[in-house]
C-alpha cells in the first residue's frame, strides 16, 4: 500500500474546495430563477431515470447515500408540491413506487439547463474533455477504493 503523501492531501483539498464552491454555484444559480435546490434535483434525477417503471425509495436511499429519515422527509415534500407521485406496489402493500408527474418532469428539465450551465462555466474553460475524462477515470478508481473498505 502506497503512503499517503502531501500531493495525495493537496488532491483531498483541492476536491473537497471544488465540489463546495460548486454547490454553492449552483445552489445559488437556482435560486435565483426561482427553483429548488440542487438536493431536489438530485432527488429528482434519481426518479427520473428510473422511467415510468419508478424507483423504491429503498434503491434511491441506497443510491444517493441519504440517511431515510431525510429522504422520507424530502419525498413527502415533493409529493405535496406535486413533482412526485408515489404508487402502490401489488405484490408488497408497505412498498412504493416513485414516479414523476408532469411537473415534476417539467421542474427537472428547467433545472438542468441552470445545472447545466454552471457546469460549462466552471468546467468547460478549464480543462480539456481529454483531462476531464482522466480525472474522472481516477476519481472512479478512488471511489472503488472506498467500496472495498
Amino acid at each position: 500500500m502506497t503512503d499517503l503523501t502531501d500531493a495525495h492531501i493537496d488532491l483531498w483539498v483541492a476536491a473537497m474546495r471544488f465540489t463546495g464552491g460548486l454547490q454553492q454555484d449552483i445552489d445559488a444559480a437556482l435560486k435565483s430563477h426561482g427553483l429548488p435546490t440542487l438536493a431536489v434535483y438530485d432527488l429528482l434525477l434519481e426518479i427520473w431515470r428510473a422511467g415510468e417503471h419508478g424507483i423504491r425509495p429503498v434503491e434511491m436511499q441506497q443510491r444517493l447515500l441519504i440517511s431515510q429519515y431525510n429522504l422520507s422527509r424530502q419525498i413527502a415534500r415533493l409529493v405535496d408540491a406535486g413533482w412526485v407521485a408515489r404508487h402502490t406496489v401489488d405484490e408488497d402493500g408497505r412498498g412504493q413506487l416513485l414516479t414523476l408527474t408532469p411537473a415534476g418532469q417539467d421542474l427537472r428539465a428547467r433545472m438542468w439547463e441552470i445545472y447545466r450551465a454552471s457546469l460549462r462555466d466552471a468546467l468547460a474553460d478549464g480543462i480539456t474533455a481529454d483531462e476531464a475524462a482522466f480525472m474522472a477515470e481516477h476519481l472512479r478508481n478512488i471511489t472503488a477504493n472506498l467500496a472495498r473498505e
